[in-house]
């Protein structure tokens, strides 16, 4: 077992021991905590689960995604740093159930299943600039944050480079003048390096 497995089951036992029962938005209720965290060392490698399933394909899409890579093809820039058409092009369609669900609590008329939903936003560029947006979210924080359109991946590529042992480097996905308009808020809000 690595690190992170160890980690990741400790805080797992944590939880299913001490946790509170709570609701939730999708209505299938939690057990939590609060204020838990994990810390990985890059030098024991790319920090993702042994002990469980990953899709690692999606992980990739989605973490490309974030980093707004996706704005270096063409077929991609109308589209706009948080419109998940990269993603579903690529079959990672983690988000297409928040879409979904602002789509289905918005529109008038006739609702399309979540599965033709799905074959819409693949098909139709202009369905999916309209509902294949999750708002100002990850990518556009991570890579484009306020008006100023700060890369809070450069600062802290640029401080790893230059200030190593910098307490500062830190990406914060938590932008409260803009919470309201994301189709989810950021649930890895930060991370520090």
């Amino acid at each position: 077992m690595n690190n992170i497995d160890k980690q990741y089951l400790e805080i797992l036992e944590k939880i299913l021991y001490k946790g509170n029962t709570k609701k939730d938005r999708t209505g299938t209720g939690t057990i939590s905590i609060f204020d838990t965290s994990a810390t990985y060392s890059m030098l024991e490698g790319f920090p993702i689960l042994t002990s469980k399933k990953m899709y690692l394909k999606g992980i990739i899409h989605e973490l490309l995604w974030f980093l707004g890579n996706h704005m270096k093809l063409d077929e991609y820039k109308k589209f706009g740093i948080t419109n998940i058409k990269y993603l579903i092009d690529n079959n990672t369609n983690i988000w297409v159930g928040d879409c979904y669900k602002k789509y289905s609590t918005t529109e008038t008329g006739k609702i399309l299943s979540k599965e033709d939903f799905l074959i819409k936003l693949k098909e139709d560029d202009d369905f999916c600039m309209k509902w294949g947006s999750i708002g100002p979210a990850y990518g556009k924080q991570w890579t484009s944050w306020g008006k100023e359109g700060i890369n809070q991946v450069e600062e802290c590529i640029k401080l790893l480079k230059t200030d190593p042992d910098s307490r500062r480097i830190i990406l914060n996905s938590w932008n409260v003048s803009e919470l309201h308009e994301m189709t989810l808020v950021p649930c890895h809000m930060m991370f520090q390096l």
